[in-house]
């Protein structure tokens, strides 16, 4: 009996402090969530932006001013530190997706057919002038495997979006 009342208490004690865990780790996403907003929100100020869309990525924010043709950008990058890029859009010609593989072989052991796994899902912002702006949506690096497919379906939703905006018809494959 008191093997069984013990397990019970182990069992107890281990699921608060998941619950515990849990609880804190997503506090803590929500204030950075906070951070990363009151720090765009101040980066829109400054340039007297209103946006009419905005998107929550891996460790950046980005929102775009269709009255304006503005995106802002605002990524972070260390502890408090955060950078911003402004992207006029009357500049740009062309937004594309672009999706990034990595070939890998299935049998190290043989050669033979490859598998692939994707590397990055980056909207692409080429200008008239100058070199292109890429915007990751996705790196394999920053993200798990697991949130490819929503986080490609965000970036088709913004090529298509900003594609309207700029008043171009363009096919990617």
């Amino acid at each position: 009996m008191s093997t069984l009342l013990v397990a019970l208490l182990l069992v107890g004690f281990v699921t608060i402090i998941t619950i515990f865990l849990v609880r804190l780790e997503k506090k803590g996403k929500h204030q950075f969530q906070q951070l990363l907003l009151h720090q765009f929100s101040l980066a829109g100020s400054a340039h007297n932006l209103s946006f009419s869309a905005q998107e929550f990525l891996h460790k950046t924010i980005i929102g775009i001013d269709g009255a304006q043709r503005q995106l802002l950008i605002l990524r972070w990058t260390d502890l408090q530190s955060f950078t911003t890029q402004l992207i006029d859009l009357s500049a740009i010609r062309r937004c594309t997706l672009k999706k990034y593989l990595t070939a890998y072989p299935i049998d190290p052991h043989k050669k033979g057919p490859e598998a692939y796994a994707t590397e990055q899902v980056v909207l692409l912002f080429e200008p008239s002038a100058g070199s292109p702006v890429a915007l990751p949506f996705y790196h394999r690096f920053e993200n798990q495997e697991w949130e490819l497919p929503e986080l490609e379906s965000k970036a088709r939703h913004w090529e298509t979006m900003l594609t309207k905006l700029l008043g171009t018809v363009q096919r990617t494959g």
